[in-house]
């Protein structure tokens, strides 16, 4: 079944990047996103819950090729979520609650 999804009211990222002097090429980083409940039917029979997900990452500065680069480690969605989010493109896809009714 294919149907519409509403707007989301509200969204909330935040981000933390953490790099102190005394880690020297080490750093790291936190994002929390925060969705609010979402319509997906026109009627609002259907709503997909709210959800938070928390990501981590930790990155390593170096040089390459006599350039600086970094490498970096991602972690996504560390408290294991689930349910389904709105791309970029704007599909639904999965990630992270149900539809409940």
């Amino acid at each position: 079944m294919t149907v519409p999804v509403g707007p989301v009211p509200r969204t909330i990222n935040v981000n933390l990047d953490y790099a102190p002097a005394r880690w020297g090429h080490w750093a790291s980083a936190l994002q929390w996103t925060s969705l609010s409940s979402r319509v997906v039917t026109n009627d609002d029979q259907f709503k997909l819950p709210p959800m938070s997900t928390l990501n981590v990452s930790i990155r390593y500065g170096l040089r390459l090729f006599n350039r600086p680069c970094s490498a970096r480690l991602d972690v996504a969605n560390v408290t294991d979520e689930t349910g389904l989010t709105i791309s970029s493109l704007y599909q639904v896809v999965p990630c992270c609650g149900a539809i409940t009714r």
